[in-house]
């Protein structure tokens, strides 16, 4: 039987607050369409002031319309968090409660092959980026994806040149975008496996303190300690002399939209292809296009981050409730708290460079 994918099984879990969260993406995708509707408006406002004669109650008309609009776009964001907030809390508070009863069910084979500060991790960081996922992510997620779409479609029926010419800037983006995805699977795996050790390691130096007050070491005289915080520094040098460079240009593509459509935009309004109005309406829609598109291609990486999160989480949910002890250990499913104490302090004496 294929096992099910980490996003399904993320899926799975959201699930439970599935309606709050379908009115969550509702109300954000309403709300990223509100917010690009006061620019069309000043377009038709800005083509009236330009009229010989215009007619001043209209123009009231639409600052009164352009008003309501805005309000109704900051209503409706509030009730996407809201929604998407609660949802994820509650889906946090049922995760870490199953999280730590299961602990209770797991035979002591699974304690002694993990440190404290693994587990520590896993029920507080991991499950918590779902928090940040849920309440922020798919809400911000939904509008990324409709706010591009709405002015695209809406660009296409006012000139299908600038629409297109909104593409060019994208396409490069997704070049340099998807050169730095290269490898990022095996490098999220290869972080989230330094930075568990690394956890592991503080937690027991911490519960070694009085050791190392009691002998006059440091901090070096650790050697795990020592090793783990070394490795995950030369990760990061290494992330960021591959990576830099390339979200260098790829930072500069997204945030310079006026470097692509000022030339294309203002070759067709010199030769009398578009109107004034077109070409300011085109040149402030562009930078909403492009902001909400860099948060949907920058989605990507963060969400690689919760899948891996999950997948720890899932780890520790799944484990099989039969594991055995090491030979030579304790030989019943359950021991008493201070014997367990016990039995950690002992593996964790191993590490001590003496």
């Amino acid at each position: 039987m294929k096992q099910q994918s980490h996003f399904a099984y993320l899926l799975t879990i959201a699930g439970s607050e599935k309606y709050r969260l379908y009115l969550a993406a509702g109300f954000s995708a309403a709300s990223a369409v509100a917010a690009i509707a006061p620019y069309v408006f000043l377009s038709v406002m800005l083509r009236e002031l330009m009229q010989p004669a215009f007619a001043m109650e209209e123009m009231l008309l639409w600052v009164k319309l352009t008003a309501a609009v805005i309000v109704l776009r900051f209503l409706l964001f509030m009730l996407s968090g809201v929604f998407s907030h609660i949802a994820a809390f509650t889906i946090l508070y049922k995760l870490r409660l199953k999280a730590v009863a299961y602990f209770a069910r797991l035979g002591m084979g699974f304690f002694v092959s993990r440190t404290s500060g693994e587990l520590q991790k896993t029920i507080n960081e991991d499950i918590e980026k779902l928090e940040n996922f849920i309440a922020h992510q798919i809400p911000d997620l939904v509008a990324a994806a409709a706010a591009p779409l709405v002015i695209f479609l809406y660009l296409l029926g006012v000139d299908y040149r600038l629409a297109l010419l909104l593409l060019f800037p994208v396409g490069l983006a997704v070049l340099f975008q998807a050169a730095s995805f290269r490898g990022y699977r095996q490098r999220m795996e290869e972080y989230y496996e330094l930075l568990g050790r690394l956890h592991g390691a503080i937690m027991e130096y911490i519960c070694g303190m009085p050791v190392i007050k009691a002998f006059n070491l440091t901090a070096d005289s650790f050697a795990k300690y020592k090793q783990s915080a070394e490795q995950y520094a030369v990760f990061w040098r290494t992330i960021a002399r591959r990576m830099g460079p390339v979200y260098g240009i790829f930072t500069v593509i997204i945030e310079s939209p006026l470097l692509f459509v000022i030339p294309g935009g203002g070759y067709l309004f010199l030769t009398g292809r578009i109107e004034l109005p077109v070409y300011i309406l085109f040149l402030t829609l562009s930078l909403g296009f492009l902001n909400s598109f860099k948060a949907l291609v920058e989605f990507g990486s963060s969400f690689s981050m919760v899948l891996e999160g999950m997948g720890k989480v899932r780890a520790i949910l799944e484990s099989r409730r039969s594991q055995t002890v090491l030979s030579g250990w304790i030989k019943t499913a359950v021991m008493p708290l201070s014997l367990t104490m016990l039995a950690l302090s002992m593996t964790r004496s191993a590490s001590w460079k003496t």
